[in-house]
């Protein structure tokens, strides 16, 4: 009670014009915000930001704002007009006669870490908190933008520049080359300002290799090509420029990096194609050579073999190294790939260059693997209770093609069996797919290939009178009661959710008195 007394008292201290107290975004309550815990300092949003910001959205303690002032309604307050420097957790000051006095309002470090770029907040200020003691004061600012400020194992970096459509950071093992030079202070405002951080330094250090080797090698982790970083280590503030980098990943088994892939070309925002091994994949090796001390000794047996035309080929048969590097690559990356074989005495490693061409993955159903041979096709795939027409050629029990045409998810027991039922409902119009059937395939064939010609779909609910729609729902219904019956609950589900599809509760208007009556029996 003595808490909500005190509350109230500091709440009925305020005097601001009604007019601006309507113009609020009251999204923290019409007495906006207690940030500060003793209802002195009054925090409303009034504009937010424009458009979503990536990566991280809210300042911490010790990254530098820069702030922006929108409007003052008090003498009393020392705040400027322009853009500002305010490093969160900080309180700079400035002196006036013999008087050193706070430069910032008061509240404003309590601010800033609840906003994001672009945001507009408007702070009211007890009368306790004013230098006039005459009246409550409020300030507008805008968060313009910030650095971030990051402990990177004793190193204090703060990341001065940074494009946000740049994705792929710095790793230990990625190859890097950066310049290092020496600046004055660790402000990137001020640098901005001084139009310091447009190009690096000619006098600036260049390093060339692993990011890990790098005297400050702990400072660029997370870094991408174009960043700028002040790094405080010691009594130095070095700046780091990143001009490129490269991507390395270590696709050893064990963990040893006897297996690595370096990255030298891949589509934008590519992620790794492979999934499981079971796939197929075509790959070009464009060279592969055995090398000690970047002395080329002699030429890699491998497979596919170097210089050959690619052919799509179990993932399984490509050599270790290139089996290993090409479950981390994308589709039209090039790569670089090195081996050490722990098995030779000379020391040497085997350098490939690779290219990843397609990949066409293996998909486990349960009881049916296959793999989409062709890509291209149109539209979706087949619904339950729609006829399709399906081929099923190259099986191992017969040279004949088999042209089968069924419903779909049927409730009657038909030619396809369940495992190429379940390889049909993913196909979509014209695709082809080997299958592994393990023996369950039509004619109990254990393989096949399997083409979706045509889909006789049927009506849609959009297309059918109300009429239809009911008897389509008791017709869902009933098939799920026999599939009930019959112990297929999945089944049963299926059926159920397509009469309720069927006799969905919009679809009421389109109804006369009797139907509904009808339908809710």
């Amino acid at each position: 009670q003595r808490n909500d007394t005190k509350k109230k008292m500091a709440s009925a201290s305020y005097s601001l014009p009604q007019k601006i107290l309507d113009e609020m975004i009251v999204d923290e309550g019409p007495e906006g915000r207690d940030i500060t815990g003793d209802g002195t300092v009054l925090f409303h949003r009034t504009k937010r930001r424009d458009a979503p910001v990536v990566g991280k959205r809210h300042p911490k303690k010790g990254d530098e704002c820069i702030v922006r002032w929108r409007e003052r309604w008090t003498d009393g307050m020392n705040i400027s007009d322009g853009d500002e420097p305010c490093v969160v957790g900080t309180q700079s000051t400035h002196v006036v006669g013999e008087n050193t006095l706070p430069y910032e309002p008061p509240g404003i470090h309590d601010a800033l870490p609840l906003m994001e770029i672009g945001d507009t907040v408007r702070l009211r200020l007890h009368v306790s908190k004013t230098s006039n003691r005459l009246e409550p004061a409020a300030c507008e600012l805008e968060l313009v933008t910030f650095y971030r400020v990051d402990d990177c194992d004793g190193l204090r970096r703060k990341v001065a520049r940074h494009n946000e459509e740049l994705y792929k950071g710095i790793t230990p093992l990625a190859d890097v080359s950066v310049r290092k030079s020496v600046v004055e202070g660790f402000s990137a405002f001020k640098l901005a300002a001084a139009g310091a951080l447009v190009e690096a330094p000619s006098d600036s250090e260049v390093y060339r290799g692993r990011a890990r080797d790098f005297e400050l090698g702990k400072a660029l982790n997370g870094l991408c090509e174009g960043d700028v970083a002040l790094v405080e280590a010691g009594d130095m503030i070095h700046r780091i420029d990143v001009e490129l980098v490269r991507p390395c990943v270590d696709c050893s088994e064990e963990g040893d990096e006897s297996v690595l892939k370096l990255e030298i070309s891949a589509p934008a925002h590519s992620e790794p194609a492979v999934r499981g091994t079971k796939g197929d994949v075509k790959l070009r090796v464009e060279s592969g050579l055995w090398v000690i001390d970047d002395e080329i000794v002699g030429d890699v047996d491998c497979t596919p073999s170097v210089g050959a035309e690619p052919q799509f080929m179990a993932l399984s048969s490509l050599s270790p190294p290139l089996r290993l590097a090409v479950a981390n690559m994308a589709v039209d990356e090039t790569a670089e790939v090195t081996f050490v074989d722990a098995e030779r005495s000379d020391k040497a490693e085997a350098r490939y260059r690779i290219v990843l061409e397609a990949v066409r993955n293996a998909v486990d159903l349960g009881d049916v693997t296959y793999k989409v041979l062709n890509k291209g096709a149109h539209g979706p795939s087949p619904e339950p209770l729609d006829d399709v027409v399906v081929c099923v050629e190259d099986m191992d029990v017969t040279t004949l093609p088999l042209n089968l045409t069924w419903t779909l998810d049927d409730d009657d027991e038909n030619v396809a069996g369940a495992a190429l039922e379940q390889v049909v409902g993913k196909l979509r119009p014209g695709e082809r797919a080997s299958v592994d059937f393990n023996g369950k395939g039509p004619m109990d064939a254990t393989r096949g290939v399997v083409t979706l010609e045509r889909i006789h779909r049927r009506q849609s609910l959009i297309d059918l009178k109300p009429r239809q729609r009911l008897e389509r729902a008791a017709d869902m219904k009933a098939r799920g009661n026999r599939a009930f019956a019959s112990r297929d609950f999945a089944k049963a589900v299926r059926r159920y959710g397509g009469g309720i599809d069927a006799a969905a509760k919009d679809l009421e208007p389109d109804l006369d008195e009797e139907a509904i009556k009808e339908r809710r029996a």
